[in-house]
């Protein structure tokens, strides 16, 4: 799964240019064999936009009651579930919304525990991690909700998290920040929530990236001292101890952001999404472990956010809307698709293959 990292941040850039979506005809539902893009744009579109990969066309625009920071989705199932969190003060959200690509009709809501959900993860069929923007005794509150019924499964708190929840490597992880030990990594029990430091103090990465395919495979991005340079070596899922290094220093422009890895090929936009202004981006292509070369694929959009589709990497340029493919050995990019006509920032993009 795509790592994204400016979802956080949108909250308080949109809360004064939120509008109502009004009334819509309901979506009529897509084909269940065709592969489908789900692409999320903020205020004032609130909506989630549906792509046919195959034909590059916008075959649905869903809309959505507020604004919606992150979307997950069920391959099996063909449905997508938004964390909508609204806005700040009173126009936050408290719900997630569930939709059916097959089916169609209306999107259902169901409630959160907490307020202003941030991120939604499948982290099994019928089952969806939220991350709260709330606070509770025990930390930042998360909680397990079952697909369609939103039953509560579990619920707690992650202290110090500073970052949405995200599986890697077969493991739910948290990026957590304190006064008192730093920088650290939580692994997150996926039956009660409990969660263990598992790595912290200076062995600590800046970012964690795992093989869609192979749970074995994880890769941590280490600060190198100099500013915004890292250097890439994998890590041991299970006990989190950096396993040497793999790659070259890589320095950024901006800073890490989101990444998705394809067979040997890690991709990380150079794009952290701190300033929505600033849409010239690029995005790094690496082989760790394979070679010390690092190609850099120039995207003047901004990597607002990546998934894996096939054997490529679907880029989504947050200023255009432009879906695009990227061919891994070549680097070669591909127009898939390009969102027209809507107003507002593009935030996030999974694969319904």
């Amino acid at each position: 799964m795509a790592r994204r990292t400016i979802r956080a941040i949108t909250i308080v850039a949109v809360a004064c240019c939120m509008l109502s979506t009004g009334c819509a005809p309901s979506p009529r539902g897509v084909d269940s064999d065709r592969p489908l893009a789900v692409v999320l744009s903020m205020a004032p579109d609130n909506s989630a936009h549906i792509v046919d990969l195959k034909s590059g066309k916008v075959v649905e625009t869903v809309p959505l009651r507020s604004l919606a920071t992150d979307v997950g989705v069920d391959p099996g199932s063909r449905y997508l579930v938004t964390a909508q969190c609204g806005g700040v003060g009173n126009d936050c959200d408290t719900t997630l919304g569930y939709y059916d690509t097959s089916d169609g009709g209306e999107v259902r809501y169901l409630e959160s525990t907490e307020p202003n959900p941030l991120g939604a993860v499948m982290i099994a069929p019928g089952k969806v991690l939220i991350a709260n923007g709330c606070v509770t005794p025990e930390g930042v509150a998360v909680s397990i909700l079952s697909v369609p019924g939103g039953d509560v499964l579990a619920s707690g708190g992650v202290p110090d998290m500073a970052l949405d929840p995200f599986l890697a490597g077969g493991r739910i992880w948290a990026y957590c920040i304190s006064e008192k030990s730093g920088a650290h990594w939580r692994v997150l029990d996926p039956e009660t929530l409990q969660s263990t430091v598992l790595i912290s103090g200076e062995t600590a990465p800046a970012s964690i990236v795992g093989d869609p395919l192979d749970p074995h495979r994880l890769f941590g991005l280490f600060q190198t001292g100099e500013a915004k340079a890292v250097t890439v070596s994998p890590i041991d899922p299970d006990t989190g101890v950096r396993l040497g290094d793999a790659g070259p220093s890589v320095e950024f422009m901006d800073g890490p952001g989101a990444s998705a890895m394809v067979g040997d090929t890690l991709a990380i936009a150079d794009y952290t999404g701190a300033d929505l202004q600033r849409y010239g981006t690029q995005l790094l292509l690496l082989r760790p472990g394979v070679s010390d070369e690092v190609r850099v694929i120039d995207i003047p959009g901004g990597a607002a956010s990546l998934a894996v589709w096939e054997d490529s990497i679907l880029v989504l340029e947050g200023a255009t809307g432009r879906v695009l493919a990227l061919d891994v050995e070549s680097g070669a990019i591909t127009e898939i698709a390009v969102i027209e006509g809507v107003p507002g920032f593009f935030l996030d993009i999974e694969v319904l293959p």
